[in-house]
């Protein structure tokens, strides 16, 4: 009751309040707001933020922009790219920023996602940025730490081996989008720095070295870079969404070779990687050699090999010596090509990709491993295409591993105005399919076992009101792993948008999911299973109070109801206010946030302002948490930035109660962080 009273109290307020804003919100934060559910599960997503930093930095000109790069933006669908390479061929170069609106489907809330990211240069500037490629560099060098006090340190070995900090420095160097070039070193929290197993100091480094358009050779990668091919289905390193809010931009789109910067220790590439655009054809290939971490079988078994790798290990952490004696204990080596045909309306790949193991996989046995990848080669095909006409554009992959199972992924857009869009994808992927570092639109955490129709419709009624809804039905012919039967389910999505103007935004959405689930963290893994009914309702307001104040709203409920009449739930409600100066180069924002959630099962995920942009937190059982965290200018070459949070659990939660083997547990987390950036 309190909670519905205080709801009623506050929202009022800021939407009264709201009558005063007059400057748009941060792009950033919003689509960090749009896409937290898929970004929970997203291990790179230092890069999805500095993605967006790096283009504010350094715009990229639309007068001669390709294809795969415009859509490394994310802020464009395949439609609205085909709508300006097709304006550019027929009128020639944009000579203003508000001739975009003249492009078909590019409405105005578009314009306004882009105008940080993109510059409009004339013809005759573009041979002055040529000629001054090497002397425009800009150097960038970011040093990060932080620290959690108060949890618990140690875990069922013991305790960890190295300090509690975490640590890392980037540094990257960039030349007018032609040249990049960088490392990047870094220790998780709990392992050791300059003792025992890391003796060189930095559990991770990394280093890069990108060159592009540079005549018929369109780019070389060397050192670490991502390798994005087709729709996903062999390989994909680099930023992909699933179901999300943007219902229409459902397409895997990117370039071939990207540079790798994130702190990510295992889904990339190592060695190089060449593209050759040759009229309408463009070549790329790649090789890479790399050392991966695994579990090794030193035990005699009937059914496991002594020295075969059961597992490859993907988090990164080498914090003890179980962590530690998996470290690099496999060996990767990869090559192979991708072949493009391209044309005014669409173009078709030709694909393949090997990859051997120096120590052969064999998982151990278990009816969910009957149809895994086993042996020292993994070998993938694929053909891929797009083609846009009319209005409509298509898309899609077909694939097929060493095994000759089969995998496609086939989808089509549709744009009938600039207020009504649609989207459809289909997937039908064997059990038996073999993929690594894959990432194609499914509804499974692997490209296997999968069969699904997904339709998406975006309606703006009026141009400061947005209607976003989509329904997928999926079903896994084989068994998912975790779950001892067949199973099948859908989701559906519905968002309501109000934006008015510069001054307020309302986004409302219900989001309702049912597929075959354990009930609990703390079941085995064959623990039987039933289906499940998992309902989000989200509501959330920004407001702009003045030029230099704005605040945020947001309340989320989830509810999770099992065919055997279990019912779980979970509450989130917070408040933060954003704050920069106009006289000094400071800025801060603090954020409260009040949840209860019945277990883990129910937990909630939201983003949270943080020092370099935003994260995501995982909220469950009960408690509070506030954050603060600011910017300080010290000079036009230096930036710091610091922040502070505590989250607070009460006594009786229950996932302390179990971790703690008690009853009567409060637990008081209290985190640190800090970064310096230079920019010379």
């Amino acid at each position: 009751m309190k909670l519905i009273l205080l709801l009623i109290i506050i929202f009022p307020i800021t939407a009264i309040s709201a009558q005063e804003i007059n400057k748009p919100f941060n792009l950033e934060e919003n689509l960090i707001e749009l896409n937290e559910a898929q970004l929970a599960q997203y291990t790179k997503y230092d890069e999805y933020v500095a993605l967006l930093n790096q283009y504010k930095n350094h715009p990229i000109n639309i007068n001669v922009v390709e294809e795969d790069e415009l859509s490394s933006l994310v802020l464009l669908n395949p439609l609205q790219i085909q709508a300006l390479i097709e304006y550019r061929l027929l009128l020639g170069c944009i000579i203003d920023m508000y001739e975009l609106q003249a492009i078909p489907f590019w409405d105005i809330q578009t314009i306004s996602n882009l105008r940080s990211y993109i510059t409009v240069l004339p013809s005759s500037t573009l041979d002055i940025v040529v000629k001054d490629i090497l002397k425009n560099a800009k150097n960038n060098l970011s040093i990060r730490t932080s620290q959690v006090y108060g949890n618990n340190k140690k875990n069922d070995i013991g305790d960890y081996l190295g300090s509690p900090q975490y640590f890392s420095i980037k540094y990257g160097v960039k030349k007018n989008n032609v040249l990049q070039y960088g490392f990047l070193a870094e220790k998780d929290a709990g392992e050791s720095f300059f003792k025992g197993a890391q003796k060189n100091g930095f559990d991770f480094y990394s280093a890069h070295c990108f060159i592009k358009n540079l005549g018929k050779i369109k780019s070389i990668a060397l050192g670490d870079f991502s390798l994005n091919i087709g729709q996903g289905l062999i390989q994909w390193q680099s930023i992909a969404f699933n179901k999300g809010a943007d219902v229409v931009s459902i397409k895997r789109q990117g370039q071939v070779l990207k540079p790798y910067t994130s702190i990510g220790e295992t889904d990339f590439q190592r060695g190089v990687g060449v593209s050759v655009g040759i009229r309408s054809a463009d070549l790329t290939v790649f090789f890479s050699d790399k050392k991966n971490d695994a579990t090794i079988n030193n035990e005699s078994a009937d059914s496991i090999s002594i020295g075969t790798a059961t597992s490859i290990i993907e988090a990164g952490l080498h914090r003890t010596f179980a962590e530690i004696a998996k470290k690099n204990n496999n060996k990767l080596t990869g090559y192979g090509f991708c072949l493009s045909i391209k044309n005014r309306n669409g173009k078709i790949g030709f694909n393949f990709l090997s990859q051997h193991f120096k120590i052969p996989i064999q998982k151990m046995p278990s009816v969910f491993n009957l149809n895994s990848f086993h042996g020292y080669k993994l070998e993938n095909r694929s053909i891929d295409y797009s083609y846009s006409l009319k209005g409509v554009h298509l898309f899609g992959e077909w694939a097929m591993s060493n095994n000759e199972a089969k995998a496609f992924v086939g989808g089509a857009l549709k744009s009938f105005s600039k207020n009504i869009s649609m989207s459809m994808l289909y997937r039908n992927i064997s059990p038996a399919y073999w993929s690594y570092h894959s990432n194609a639109f499914i509804e499974n955490s692997s490209i296997e076992n999968e069969r699904g129709l997904y339709w998406g419709i975006i309606i703006n009624p009026k141009e400061w009101i947005q209607i976003n809804a989509y329904a997928d039905h999926f079903k896994f012919p084989f068994l998912k792993y975790g779950v001892n039967g067949l199973c099948n389910g859908y989701d559906y999505f519905l968002q309501f948008t109000y934006l008015k103007g510069k001054k307020m935004q309302i986004y409302s959405s219900i989001k309702t999911k049912t597929t075959l689930q354990k009930e609990s963290l703390f079941e085995s893994v064959v623990a039987t299973a039933s289906y499940q009914t998992k309902q989000i309702w989200k509501n959330e307001i920004n407001i702009v109070l003045s030029e230099n104040c704005s605040m945020k709203n947001k309340f989320e409920f989830l509810q999770l109801n099992f065919e055997n009449a279990t019912h779980k739930e979970g509450y989130l409600l917070s408040f933060s206010f954003k704050y920069k100066s106009k006289l000094m180069p400071v800025s801060f924002v603090s954020q409260y946030s009040c949840y209860e959630t019945t277990d883990y099962s129910s937990r909630i995920y939201s983003s949270e302002f943080d020092a370099m942009g935003g994260e995501l937190v995982c909220y469950y059982d009960k408690g509070v948490r506030f954050s603060i965290n600011g910017s300080l200018a010290v000079s036009k070459k230096i930036k710091v930035f610091l922040k502070w949070a505590c989250n607070y659990k009460y006594a009786n939660s229950s996932i302390n109660a179990v971790l703690q083997n008690s009853s009567k547990y409060n637990s008081v987390i209290n985190e640190a962080k800090m970064s310096v950036v230079f920019s010379f």
